[in-house]
């Protein structure tokens, strides 16, 4: 039978959506990402930031081209926004401490 047939023998079956952007989220790509200690994931060669509660922890994200958000138990939890590498410089650190202190555990 060809496909036009099946679907017009099944067409009584077919319902309509309220609000189409609803769908949206099923078409998203999906994929698990291990979170850094730093707190952030790669995705396509772009670096994103992830709320500090999933450092260390495997995740499932769902994105597409504009969006990536962190999914549990096929919920949507968090919306991962990309790295700011502008603000990420002017972070003011502590340089108190050397590398070779920080590797013996002493503090300066």
């Amino acid at each position: 039978m060809p496909p036009l047939e099946v679907y017009l023998s099944q067409v009584s079956r077919v319902r309509m959506v309220n609000d189409p952007a609803s769908l949206d989220p099923l078409f998203l790509k999906r994929d698990k990402r291990k979170v850094k200690h730093d707190g952030t994931i790669s995705i396509g060669g772009k670096l994103f930031e992830v709320p500090p509660r999933f450092i260390g922890q495997r995740i499932e994200v769902r994105f597409d081209e504009g969006e990536v958000y962190i999914y549990e138990n096929s919920l949507a939890v968090a919306k991962v926004l990309p790295v700011n590498f502008s603000d990420n410089a002017h972070v003011k650190r502590d340089r108190s401490l050397s590398f070779q202190e920080m590797l013996s555990g002493k503090e300066g």
